[in-house]
């Protein structure tokens, strides 16, 4: 995956360096799947009641706006940026798990069969 998707980034790269591809084209995908992203956070906050999911999906979708409005790339990076910084810091939730699936970390039973 990580092959088809870096592969994929270079395409653009090259697309937009040679002028085939214009810029803001690329601009306005990333934007709006920053937008995407930032009404799905909001929609697990509705369902969780995170403030972190809240506070990083704000910051996705005023960053997509922002580069919309002033047709320019670097609010994306700095939007991923900050929501990066938010989940070091630690605003997103823990991970549930599921009843009966198996725990992420070990446990007293998997470490006497070993």
């Amino acid at each position: 995956m990580k092959w088809i998707l870096g592969g994929s980034v270079l395409g653009v790269a090259a697309l937009v360096a040679s002028g085939r591809l214009p810029l803001m084209w690329v601009v306005y995908c990333v934007a709006v799947l920053f937008i995407a992203v930032g009404l799905a956070l909001a929609w697990a906050y509705f369902r969780r009641k995170h403030p972190g999911l809240l506070i990083m999906g704000v910051t996705y979708v005023a960053s997509a706006i922002l580069a919309m409005w002033i047709r320019e790339w670097w609010p994306l990076a700095g939007g991923y940026a900050l929501v990066w910084g938010m989940r070091a810091m630690g605003l997103e939730p823990p991970v549930e798990t599921l009843p009966g699936a198996p725990s992420a970390t070990p446990t007293a039973e998997v470490e006497k069969k070993t």
